[in-house]
């Protein structure tokens, strides 16, 4: 009996599934063009050990657009410092009436607990106006944002979702003035297999396995 539960200990830990580092990403962006130190848009990377993001691609949706030249414009920009922090690379700049466009960053630079924040208004909610608030933008799905974060180790993964402007808060989740959508995009990056640091219950099974066969050959001694 103790030979079977030891053998079967190491055929457990041979099928059992290579680790994966838990990935969580916390999004917020403006309605229209409240764009400033209470409703700017933000990516934070909230978990992900040994990870970093590499690229975060941001679309809107149901007619909307980036309003970046002309009236009433606000054209991409990065702020509160975060760029240099988290390695930001690119765009430059977004082209007016654009739907979609793609942020960049410097390899193993935008790691776990940092944040990026960024400007740019969205026009054209729904509604035909400037103001993309909670009535135009809560019933469909109006931003979607995929984020793509690799490390040493691991795969290359993709987490991304749309989210809606539903509520009346600002960056911080407490109450404002204008619409404000959020979202907690989560994942898994499983490791490659050649530099994944075992589980504590994996380690718990190989020395439990190693246990029993030590018992076993110091029976068959006696």
């Amino acid at each position: 009996m103790t030979k079977l539960l030891g053998f079967g200990l190491l055929a457990l830990l041979v099928i059992m599934p290579v680790m994966a580092t838990p990935i969580t990403v916390n999004i917020g962006t403006p309605g229209g063009m409240y764009n400033d130190s209470e409703y700017g848009h933000f990516i934070t990377f909230t978990t992900g050990s040994g990870l970093s993001i590499q690229s975060a691609t941001m679309t809107v949706g149901n007619g909307a657009y980036f309003d970046t030249t002309g009236s009433s414009p606000l054209a991409f920009s990065v702020t509160n410092s975060s760029g240099p922090g988290v390695g930001f690379l690119t765009p430059a700049s977004v082209a007016d009436n654009a739907t979609t466009f793609t942020m960049t960053f410097t390899n193993g630079a935008f790691t776990q607990g940092e944040t990026f924040s960024y400007n740019i208004d969205i026009d054209n909610c729904n509604g035909g106006d400037d103001i993309c608030d909670a009535t135009e933008m809560d019933d469909g799905n109006d931003v979607y944002f995929s984020i793509v974060v690799a490390g040493a180790g691991y795969q290359t993964t993709t987490v991304s979702g749309w989210y809606n402007f539903n509520e009346s808060l600002n960056r911080n989740n407490s109450g404002g003035s204008s619409s404000y959508a959020r979202v907690t995009l989560t994942g898994d990056a499983p490791a490659t297999g050649g530099g994944a640091v075992p589980e504590p219950v994996t380690t718990a099974l190989v020395g439990a396995g190693l246990g029993l066969l030590g018992l076993l050959a110091r029976r068959r001694k006696g």
